[in-house]
């Protein structure tokens, strides 16, 4: 059984959902469309690490237990073709281009610092990756439509990354 969307119709969250709408519209963010027709991937406008990125759903689903076999299949196949691109990507030009007119001060903040850690690991590809899904909004989910976070890793990029997640991003704040 699906769980309830923050007490909204799927009608609702299509009219009304940031991604769904971002989707309609695209943008410069947007850098990626599997072969299945059934994700897109974008660049992460509040950036954890440099090369941030999202795959999403085009269909809108709130919860990983709604995507379809097919989805289930398609997600993991994008997420890994969005790690290769990643790793190929040149990601200063990619934030000097794709984000050179953010107005948004938040999220100047998150690429302002992202540049200056690509700076530190000299442009080299990233040596590893998270990716994790936030599964709702007790689980960290901020829009209410699944998404794939991959987060290109470096080594020396944080003291000890020993025990993944639970010690990874201290407060996350930029």
């Amino acid at each position: 059984m699906a769980r309830q969307g923050l007490g909204r119709t799927v009608s609702e969250n299509k009219t009304n959902c940031k991604f769904c709408q971002q989707i309609i519209t695209g943008g410069p963010e947007f850098f990626y469309k599997d072969g299945s027709g059934l994700f897109v991937a974008k660049w992460d406008v509040n950036p954890e690490r440099p090369g941030h990125a999202l795959v999403i759903p085009i269909r809108h689903v709130e919860f990983f237990q709604e995507l379809t076999k097919q989805e289930l299949e398609a997600i993991a196949l994008a997420a890994e073709k969005v790690e290769e691109i990643i790793t190929k990507t040149d990601l200063p030009q990619m934030y000097n281009s794709v984000f050179a007119s953010v107005d948004n001060e938040e999220s100047k903040k998150y690429i302002d610092r992202a540049k200056d850690e690509l700076k530190k690991n000299g442009g080299r590809p990233a040596d590893g990756f998270n990716d994790w899904i936030n599964d709702g909004p007790v689980a960290g989910q901020s829009v209410p439509h699944l998404h794939w976070h991959i987060i290109p890793r470096w080594a020396g990029d944080m003291p000890d990354p020993d025990g993944g997640m639970r010690r990874m991003f201290g407060g996350g704040e930029p």
